[in-house]
């Protein structure tokens, strides 16, 4: 899912390379037989030779999109990982939370440290980094937002693990974390900068899970007013939670800010698929639905 300012490719390179070469193919085949034949007929190209490029030209226009349809069969799902891994190990609870940026009560949270926490640091990590190829979004930095953890230390933040150093080095890309926070003294909204920032680097931006959109709001508007001016006009995040009026007052929010929200899954269909795998059952689809995330939705049992 993806909550778009504008569109955007979201095709690989050589994907995009092989949709071209597909829908041209019958004008490149006989282009190449009339040049073949222009050839063989001027006594350049000898008939032995001309047979052998027609045989090589007939085994690409078969190759190329059957390479197509392979590189769609082996491209990583995502989706369904991420509920797997979720179910398997956890991460999703029922109860009664306070969230930040959101007064009213929760009914369900999905702890991704609890991944963290059980081994499956690489696992989780790779799914955001395959997210991140597959928008084929230009990039020069990562960058993490987290909530510092009040009276600690910098590095210390409320989520207890840091995404964005793993996925950064899977995509060979140097990161910069960014900790929002209180001021202690004013109360006023700040940002604790871990690392370096270059003079209009493009950056997207990394995040668990979208409930309200303000941190990423709050992190696109620090990067625009840093020295140099940061190109940020994308976010991913694992796990969108609001729908129906709350989530399209935010889609209207990033589309004035000109940022494009990258989603794997909204809650809704979370929920649906680790009930119909079997890793919760009706009591705590029903609890969950009682989040203001669903307000105006009923479970689907």
């Amino acid at each position: 899912m993806s909550v778009n300012s504008k569109p955007r490719n979201t095709k690989s390179p050589i994907e995009q390379i092989t949709d071209m070469i597909r829908s041209t193919r019958l004008e490149i085949i006989l282009a190449v037989f009339g040049l073949l034949g222009a050839l063989v007929g001027t006594g350049i190209v000898r008939p032995v030779d001309a047979e052998l490029v027609s045989s090589l030209v007939a085994l690409a226009a078969i190759l190329i999109p059957a390479l197509y349809i392979l590189s769609k069969k082996w491209e990583p799902d995502v989706k369904e990982t991420l509920v797997k891994l979720v179910g398997k190990y956890g991460a999703f609870q029922t109860g009664k939370y306070s969230l930040e940026h959101r007064g009213k009560t929760a009914h369900y949270v999905v702890y991704l440290s609890v991944l963290f926490n059980k081994g499956q640091a690489q696992a989780i990590s790779e799914l955001m980094a395959n997210l991140i190829t597959q928008s084929n979004v230009e990039f020069d930095r990562v960058v993490g937002i987290l909530m510092r953890a009040p009276g600690e230390s910098l590095r210390t933040s409320r989520e207890g693990y840091h995404l964005a150093p793993v996925v950064a080095s899977m995509l060979k890309r140097p990161y910069v974390l960014l900790y929002e926070a209180r001021d202690e003294n004013t109360g006023e909204l700040c940002f604790f900068q871990d690392g370096e920032l270059l003079p209009k680097e493009r950056v997207v931006i990394i995040d668990d899970v979208l409930t309200t959109g303000a941190s990423i709001i709050n992190a696109v508007n620090y990067l625009r007013r840093v020295e140099g001016k940061i190109a940020a006009h994308d976010a991913f995040v694992f796990l969108s939670r609001p729908h129906g009026k709350t989530l399209e007052a935010i889609q209207k929010q990033f589309e004035q800010m000109d940022v494009t929200l990258h989603s794997m899954i909204d809650s809704k269909e979370l929920l649906q698929k680790l009930y119909q795998q079997g890793f919760i059952g009706q009591e705590e689809l029903k609890e969950a639905y009682q989040d203001p995330d669903f307000e105006g939705l009923t479970p689907p049992v």
